[in-house]
């Protein structure tokens, strides 16, 4: 997929690096495809954080953070990233429905650092866009 990318832009690098014990050496790659087609998709990043809702009370095993989105539009999702470093437990992110289904995007009930990874769907999927409220 051609994204677009403009005069003067900055590419930064964001390595996330997990204690190893001693000093490593780290040597990134990055592969860059150029096409004199333009982009014909302009895909987002669409970030769901409750950060403010992170007031953990000590010794509470079982605290619960959820946050929600209205699609405004109909939307191809390509990849989902789930992200909660050391405090993650059981993540779960779920799809609601107009005519009121739900359906799991991801769960992983027993989280893992190490899974924190982006998971691309194999085929992108369409999520509709929620009706207008009256």
């Amino acid at each position: 997929m051609a994204l677009r990318l403009d005069k003067d832009t900055d590419l930064v690098l964001n390595t996330h690096l997990q204690p190893w014990g001693k000093p490593e050496t780290i040597q990134p790659t990055l592969g860059l495809y150029f096409t004199d087609k333009p982009a014909t998709l302009h895909p987002i990043l669409l970030q769901l954080e409750n950060d403010r809702m992170l007031d953990i009370p000590a010794g509470d095993k079982r605290f619960v953070v959820t946050d929600e989105f209205t699609l405004p539009v109909d939307v191809d999702v390509l990849a989902i990233y789930p992200h909660a470093h050391y405090l993650g437990k059981d993540l779960r992110a779920i799809a609601k429905f107009p005519d009121g289904r739900s359906e799991t995007l991801i769960h992983i009930p027993d989280w893992n650092l190490n899974w924190q990874a982006v998971y691309r769907y194999a085929q992108p999927f369409r999520l509709p866009k929620a009706p207008r409220s009256r």
